[in-house]
């Protein structure tokens, strides 16, 4: 085949537009001609002006034809769009494909290719029938063109004998006999045409009757996007329509709406052109205030209970809570019976189902119709559980956990406990789960003590001891707590209160003791590390006098001992004296430079690493030594003399605090 070039005239005029610390730039990848101006009528979606970060490859559907040889060249195209001021050419990303007029396909080898079609392959698919493809998704009005050229003609006649017109993409895939075969309406888009047919206020009138806002300069407010207006329809159905601010006028536009049955089914619609279609959940509905909201609450009982939960701050939720309480008929249900907090987490809950089986236990069942069925409690004992819930916040989850043991402990018997006797037993586990929760109950299991036998037992005694729970949860932490092999021997299940704090007092005994051992240990092992450290820095410090230096104003000298190190951090507010066991050890130097007319009082503390390099020199806060420039031709000096290496910007500098700053005075020439 004879080899083609690509046209850059029947491809979009491409803007490449990337972000500088100087501002936003553009280049024109066609002129290279370079401005900080945003181009006009060019957008993301002009098919014939595209402006495209830096960095990324475009590909584009390129078709022209080859009068000489009467065929169509199809192929995909990119650019490489990275940084520069020159853009780099337009270049094929794949094969080039060429059309003849009996429908033949030609790879540029000359070698004939399949003629079957897959439209729906991803686009980016490099082969022809993904090519063509991506022509009918792309649609530029230059392939469109190049197409009638190639035919000779603006229309064709199909097999039916109509004429069609090519005036779209799809056009062409009709002549090609690729145009993919039109379904009929799904059973969601039947139900989508039924709903939408059912009659609804004209928008005008919603319009007028919610007009913008106007500030005091005659400007639209908008920070309320739009509302959401509920309308009751027929048969059972409601709809929440969601009205848009028109940018130019600020009148309202729809483009979606929810509809909602009373016996949970829902539908989200969106408008497609001049159709509605079932859409997903994909827009959100934030900054939108709900117009009607009282009258919603009136005609929908399902609305009176989910609204109350939304705040007014909160009106970007509405759609999933309506979603959410619509899925779990159970939450009217805890509405209804006053549960509002319990609820309320439940609606905002990104898991709403996990959240309902952690609320109620691993009891929960989804069967049930029933709020207290599926919960497996009595109305009583619900009411106790949400009292504890709704009104102590902290302790939802101990709540919870309190509920969940219960069910291991009394399994399918809850139900049938009279109320006095679970009053007792939910306290009892709730004062536990406080208290022991997680941490306790695995060291019974670790103990090897009967987990049941060991709760009954504490119950009976918290019959007559309230503070037994409390008592125990220390006996337990306590015990678990002795060094290994010092356990006494107990026996726990107790027979009176009197054995549970003859236990709780010998075990404290001996943990009292054994902290006092440990103390005593760790005491006298940190004074033997203290002395082995002070005797080494005692040894380093004979080495370091070599580095002491005085003149007729100042004097830099080493630390007399470890406390001074301490004694100068406190006194100059500066991290010094924790460098105390490194300057010991020997793994950094510590140096004073104090005024000779008064070598007691702190002045500025110099660190000098182990390869004779100045790490830091700060005064009083962290003060950097060009606050005090007369103090500078010491230190070189005293530099010079021991050849350390010091960069410039720590002695001139002027920061007053750990950091350092743009601010330097000039550096004093020192003979």
């Amino acid at each position: 085949m004879k080899k083609t070039t690509i046209d850059t005239s029947l491809l979009p005029n491409i803007w490449l537009t990337w972000e500088t610390t100087k501002g936003q730039f553009y280049l024109n990848c066609s002129t290279g001609k370079k401005q900080t101006k945003a181009p006009e009528c060019v957008s993301t979606y002009d098919p014939k002006n595209r402006c495209i970060n830096s960095g990324s490859k475009p590909r584009f559907a390129y078709v022209k034809y080859h009068k000489g040889i009467e065929m169509l060249e199809l192929a995909e195209v990119t650019i490489d769009t990275t940084r520069k001021e020159e853009p780099k050419q337009w270049k094929y990303a794949g094969e080039k494909y060429f059309l003849k007029k009996d429908k033949t396909v030609l790879d540029e080898n000359g070698k004939e290719k399949t003629n079957s079609f897959n439209l729906s392959q991803y686009h980016y698919s490099r082969d022809f029938k993904g090519l063509l493809g991506m022509l009918y998704r792309i649609d530029y009005y230059t392939n469109v063109e190049e197409f009638k050229k190639f035919l000779g003609s603006d229309t064709y006649t199909v097999g039916s004998g109509r004429v069609v017109n090519i005036t779209r993409c799809w056009h062409i895939q009709e002549w090609y006999k690729t145009k993919q075969r039109v379904r009929g309406p799904g059973k969601q888009q039947k139900l989508t045409d039924k709903l939408v047919e059912m009659p609804v206020k004209d928008i005008a009138e919603i319009s007028a009757k919610y007009p913008p806002k106007e500030s005091s300069d005659g400007y639209y407010r908008w920070s309320i996007h739009g509302i959401i207006y509920f309308e009751r329809l027929a048969d059972g159905w409601s709809v929440l329509r969601v009205l848009n601010r028109n940018g130019r006028d600020g009148n309202l536009v729809e483009h979606e709406r929810m509809y909602l049955h009373d016996d949970g089914t829902n539908r989200i619609v969106a408008l497609a052109k001049d159709c509605w279609v079932p859409a997903r959940q994909t827009h959100g509905w934030c900054y939108y205030q709900f117009a009607n909201k009282e009258e919603a609450m009136e005609k929908c009982n399902r609305l009176k209970y989910i609204l109350p939960l939304v705040q007014d701050e909160q009106e970007s939720s509405i759609k999933n809570a309506l979603i959410t309480i619509l899925r779990f008929p159970e939450l009217e249900q805890m509405m209804s019976l006053g549960y509002k907090n319990a609820a309320k987490y439940v609606v905002h809950s990104r898991t709403p189902k996990a959240d309902l089986k952690w609320m109620f236990g691993d009891y929960y069942n989804d069967k049930e119709t029933s709020l207290l069925r599926k919960a497996g409690m009595t109305k009583h004992q619900m009411d106790k559980y949400m009292d504890v819930y709704n009104n102590n916040r902290y302790y939802e989850r101990k709540c919870a956990d309190a509920m969940r043991e219960m069910r291991k402990f009394f399994g399918d018997g809850l139900i049938h406990l009279d109320n006095t006797s679970f009053d007792k037993y939910y306290d009892g586990f709730i004062a536990m789960n406080r208290g022991w929760g997680r941490e306790i109950y695995p060291q019974l299991n670790h103990m090897g003590i009967d987990r049941t036998k060991f709760i009954k037992n504490t119950f009976r005694l918290g019959e007559k001891h309230n503070n037994v729970y409390t008592m125990l949860e220390d006996v337990l932490n306590q015990y678990n707590a002795l060094n290994a092999g010092t356990h006494p021997e107990i026996n726990w299940y107790f027979d009176s209160y009197s054995d549970v704090v003859r236990a709780h007092d010998a075990i404290d005994e001996l943990k009292r003791a054994q902290d006092a051992e440990r103390r005593a240990m760790y005491g006298m092992a940190a004074a033997e590390r203290r002395k082995k450290e002070e005797e080494k820095r005692i040894k380093l410090d004979k080495e370091r006098k070599v580095y002491e230096y005085e003149d007729d104003t100042y004097v830099i000298r080493l630390p007399n001992d470890s406390n001074e190190i301490i004694r100068e951090g406190d006194k100059q507010r500066i991290c010094i004296g924790g460098y105390t066991s490194r300057h010991a050890l020997g793994q950094t130097n510590l140096f004073f430079l104090r005024r000779k007319s008064d070598p007691t009082t702190p002045f500025y503390a110099i660190e000098m690493d182990n390869t004779k390099r100045i790490v830091q020199i700060h005064g009083f806060g962290n003060s950097w030594l060009g606050n005090n420039p007369e103090a500078i031709p010491t230190v070189v000096r005293w530099l010079r003399k021991n050849d350390i290496k010091c960069n410039e910007k720590i002695l001139t500098c002027k920061a007053k605090g750990y950091g350092a700053v743009n601010d330097y005075v000039k550096m004093p020439v020192v003979d």
